[in-house]
């Protein structure tokens, strides 16, 4: 058999959950930990404030932190990046 035609043909297991959203990271701001990272269900935009030097992203509806090392490359000062995270049962 042709290996294309094996490989084309193979069945492949879907996630379990797959969401697609925006990941964005924090500046400077008190209180918390700089460059956090940040997953939100909907565009984020940058939250200024006159006289402030906080650098953080604000979007509505959920968000959740993922680990620091993701997307190394991305800092407060780029666009929220434009992602799908999957869920996999194991």
């Amino acid at each position: 058999m042709n290996l294309i035609k094996l490989l084309l043909g193979r069945k492949t297991k879907r996630p379990s959950y797959a969401v697609e959203g925006w990941v964005a990271r924090d500046g400077h701001h008190r209180g918390a930990l700089e460059d956090d990272l940040h997953f939100f269900y909907e565009q984020p935009s940058r939250l200024e404030r006159v006289g402030s030097d906080l650098e953080i992203w604000h979007g509505y509806g959920a968000r959740f932190m993922l680990p620091k090392g993701l997307f190394p490359y991305l800092h407060y000062k780029n666009e929220p990046l434009k992602v799908r995270l999957e869920l996999w049962k194991i």
